[in-house]
């Protein structure tokens, strides 16, 4: 075989190989050749089958599936299916919910090129399931490897609360439990009372300290609000004293408060130097902090966190009242 027979071996070996791999990979059109007459074939990128979701997205007449909205959801709830090509679906396609025994077609509620909303069947029980579109003989044309899971609306839960005493308080005695109300949006659903019993104590930041509680609960998904309904805190209190007054600039009298900037290092010392002379005895009960006043419970929530503090609900009292201090 002389050189120019050879060349031309390779030359229709190069063009019967290269060619339709490129047409499928790539999306890139063959280049023109540098001397006009014709066109060179580009070579695909190693490693790039034809079906990967890559290829997929550079094809959208085939649809494809590749995530969802969220990986755990209830029955009657929406769920977007994030992909490709959904604007093919028509006449000639389906779309259907399968898995665990399950199987039944699902038509979208919204349709957008990378996104089909679906409502889950009420009627579909918790396991897990994919979402897949399929001809109308049956044939899958998207992939169907995608997994969520439905879990039971009613979620049981660990209830934990940190009741935080400021460093202004020195706290004679603790509740030994507190009683919460959650309380849904909802006004069909029915109010959820907890009794939460002491766990513990322990130091936190700036002279404060927490007191623990832990109970348990089972509550549907959706959204609640929180009120403390018990749980007595006695403190001494230093930080508003009657009587405890200084002239003010300008005439007048100036209270005199617990220095906050140093509150955990001298809590008995106020902004201006003066000692406290004593506290204010108060009995108070377990509020919640705004973090906490407003709960959302999720599929994904298995353990609810909250923040409360002792707050005004009723005096036992104060001490005598302190002589005014002057400088």
């Amino acid at each position: 075989m002389n050189r120019l027979t050879r060349s031309a071996v390779v030359a229709l070996l190069s063009v019967g190989v290269a060619v339709p791999l490129a047409a499928a990979d790539s999306p890139i059109p063959p280049k023109r050749a540098s001397d006009g007459t014709g066109t060179r074939p580009t070579v695909p990128q190693k490693g790039a089958p034809a079906q990967t979701p890559l290829a997929r997205e550079r094809d959208l007449t085939t649809p494809y599936i590749h995530s969802y909205s969220s990986r755990l959801t209830t029955a009657g709830a929406e769920l977007t299916v994030f992909g490709g090509g959904f604007t093919q679906i028509g006449a000639a396609h389906r779309v259907r919910i399968g898995g665990s025994g399950y199987g039944r077609e699902s038509p979208p509620k919204n349709v957008k090129p990378n996104a089909l909303v679906i409502e889950i069947p009420q009627d579909v029980r918790p396991g897990r399931y994919y979402i897949g579109i399929a001809d109308t003989s049956g044939r899958w044309v998207s992939g169907i490897d995608k997994r969520f899971e439905i879990v039971d609306p009613v979620r049981p839960l660990n209830v934990l609360l940190a009741v935080e005493a400021s460093c202004a308080q020195d706290v004679r005695s603790s509740a030994p439990s507190v009683e919460l109300r959650i309380s849904p949006t909802d006004r069909d659903a029915a109010v959820v009372n907890v009794t939460l019993t002491r766990t513990g104590e322990r130091a936190g930041p700036n002279g404060s300290r927490f007191y623990d509680y832990r109970g348990s609960s089972a509550l549907r998904i959706g959204t609640y609000t929180a009120a403390g309904t018990g749980g007595r805190f006695e403190t001494d209190f230093w930080d508003y004293i009657n009587g405890n007054s200084v002239p003010a600039a300008g005439g007048g009298r100036y209270i005199e408060r617990t220095n906050w900037e140093d509150c955990h290092a001298r809590r008995r010392v106020t902004a201006r130097g003066s000692r406290l002379p004593g506290p204010e005895r108060k009995q108070l009960q377990v509020h919640m902090s705004d973090t906490s006043a407003r709960i959302a419970i999720a599929p994904e929530t298995r353990e609810l966190r909250l923040t409360g503090y002792p707050g005004v609900g009723g005096g036992l009292g104060s001490l005598p009242t302190p002589t005014p201090v002057d400088f």
